[in-house]
């Protein structure tokens, strides 16, 4: 059973990096439920995605502040056009420390980060989810961190598998022939 669990997670992320997947349940997004939709579709979906994408951070002079936020939502909109997913409301403020010298919007404290995404995540268990997802669209190395040790904590916690799927996660190898 619990390599089901696992492989179910694995279909999610490969999901995300598939165009034209057919639609096998179409998934939702909770805020747009109602909360006795919510309540029967958390319970029944196999998977909860608690997106993360900054929504005010550095990324050059030729990129807006909310590029983060934008992948995120194309991710998102994707993964409940081509699974049975339940997508939370985003999280766009973060753990952003190589980026602290420029405007934008930023959790400074790592441990205040990684306890909110906790609270919103352990929200949606005890109302029913039996299995998370955080997409990250930030870094790995920087947002991923506190995420994944909120992950870890609630699969401690609870039981409930969680999956960290980071920007970097998401990179293919043609990705990186268009980087040469």
């Amino acid at each position: 059973m619990r390599n089901l669990h696992i492989s179910t997670l694995y279909a999610f992320a490969s999901s995300l990096l598939v165009t034209g997947v057919a639609a096998q349940s179409p998934g939702a997004y909770l805020g747009e439920l109602t909360w006795t939709d919510a309540e029967v579709r958390l319970r029944e979906s196999p998977i909860v995605v608690v997106p993360f994408g900054g929504g005010a951070k550095e990324h050059g002079p030729h990129l807006p502040m909310n590029a983060d936020q934008k992948v995120m939502e194309y991710l998102c909109q994707h993964a409940v056009d081509s699974v049975d997913v339940i997508v939370a409301p985003p999280i766009l403020h973060g753990w952003f420390p190589a980026f602290r010298g420029y405007p934008g919007t930023e959790v400074a404290d790592p441990d205040v980060f990684e306890q909110y995404v906790f609270e919103v995540a352990m929200s949606l268990v005890r109302q029913g989810a039996q299995r998370i997802v955080f997409l990250n669209t930030g870094i790995a190395m920087a947002t991923g961190l506190p995420l994944s040790i909120a992950a870890r904590e609630i699969r401690t916690q609870t039981g409930t598998p969680v999956l960290v799927v980071s920007w970097d996660d998401l990179e293919t190898p043609e990705m990186d022939e268009l980087r040469t």
